[in-house]
C-alpha cells in the first residue's frame, strides 16, 4: 500500500463496524516490539482505527457511493434505505428468483415476544452476552412450522449475542430433523459471523426485555 501509486478501499461505515479482538495491552506490547509505540503511532493504530475509515480521512480520498442494490425485496431495502442511506439505494433485486414462503408477504415482519433476558454466566469467562430462552423458542416454533409446511428456500438466523445464538442452534439440533437442516441450508451465527452470507428467510432474535442486562 505504501508503494501503490493509487488504491481503491471498498467499505460501507452504515455497516457493522470492525470486530476488535486486539486488547489495548497487547496492542502496546507489539508496538513496542517492534519500536513503534514512540512513534506516535496515533491514528493509524489498528485498535483504534479502520482502514476504511483511515482511508477516508485522507485529505485526497475521494469517495463515491455505490447506489444499487441487488440483494433484498425492495421493502426490505426501502426501511434501510430511509434509515440509513438518505434514500440514495435504488433496488434493482430480481424478485423472480426470491423464494417467499407461501402465504406471506415479503419484507418485514415482527413478532412480539415477552420474556427474561438473561446474562451469560461469569463462569464462562465471558461477558456482554446475553440470551431469551422464551424468544429462543419461539424462533424454532416459527423454523419447525416453516420446514414442515413443504416450503423449499433457504433459512438463517442472526442474534447481536452469541450466547443467544448458541441457545437457538442447541434447539434446532434437537428440534429440526437434520435433513431439514441440511435442505434449507440453516445456519445460526451472529450478525458479524452472518454478515456477507444472505438465505431467502432471515429471523431476526434481538434478546429484547424490560429486565435485559444492563450494556
Amino acid at each position: 500500500l505504501y508503494r501503490a501509486k493509487s488504491a481503491v478501499v471498498v467499505g460501507d461505515p452504515n455497516q457493522l463496524t470492525m470486530i476488535n479482538n486486539l486488547g489495548a495491552r497487547e496492542e502496546r506490547a507489539l508496538l513496542e516490539n517492534y519500536g513503534l509505540y514512540r512513534s506516535g503511532i496515533g491514528r493509524f493504530a489498528q485498535g483504534h482505527t479502520t482502514l476504511f475509515d483511515l482511508s477516508a480521512s485522507a485529505g485526497e480520498a475521494r469517495r463515491f457511493m455505490l447506489t444499487e442494490h441487488f440483494r433484498c425485496h425492495p421493502d426490505i431495502v426501502g426501511y434501510i434505505n430511509e434509515a440509513f442511506y438518505g434514500r440514495r439505494l435504488v433496488a434493482l433485486t430480481d424478485r423472480q428468483r426470491l423464494r417467499i414462503p407461501q402465504g406471506m408477504p415479503p419484507g418485514l415482519h415482527w413478532s412480539n415476544v415477552t420474556g427474561s433476558v438473561r446474562s451469560r454466566t461469569r463462569s464462562s469467562n465471558v461477558t456482554g452476552s446475553a440470551a431469551s430462552h422464551s424468544e429462543a423458542d419461539a424462533v424454532v416454533d416459527e423454523l419447525r412450522r416453516l420446514t414442515e409446511s413443504g416450503y423449499e428456500g433457504t433459512i438463517g438466523v442472526v442474534s447481536f449475542f452469541d450466547y443467544q445464538a448458541k441457545e437457538i442452534a442447541s434447539r434446532i439440533s434437537h428440534q429440526i430433523p437434520q435433513a431439514a437442516q441440511d435442505l434449507h441450508r440453516i445456519k445460526v451465527f451472529t450478525a458479524n459471523k452472518f454478515q456477507g452470507d444472505e438465505r431467502d428467510v432471515m429471523f431476526l432474535s434481538l434478546c429484547l426485555g424490560r429486565d435485559m442486562p444492563s450494556g
